[in-house]
């Protein structure tokens, strides 16, 4: 399982430009539709889409338990590479 995830419910109309952006980085990423969730799942507590690295809320936001929501903020490749420290030394 990668350790970057992205989160999004089908449909959303953001998530497309997400996974882009992050195969444009080239990370490998883990894909997490919260509609296929089950209600108690923590992922469903994310704005639609979310980015995490690990535990850390990279693009999104958290909301509050099973309300979900859409994300404003959109990531490009440039503002993943930076949020994402890639070229720096980077541990998995």
């Amino acid at each position: 399982m990668a350790q970057i995830k992205l989160i999004y419910f089908e449909g959303c109309p953001n998530a497309e430009k997400s996974r882009q952006a992050l195969r444009a980085v080239g990370i490998p990423f883990d894909e997490i539709r919260q509609d296929e969730l089950p209600s108690e799942s923590p992922f469903k507590s994310y704005s639609s889409p979310t980015i995490l690295d690990g535990d850390k809320l990279i693009f999104g936001s958290r909301a509050d338990a099973g309300s979900g929501g859409c994300s404003l903020e959109i990531p490009t490749a440039d503002s993943l590479k930076k949020k994402l420290e890639i070229g720096a030394t980077r541990t998995n």
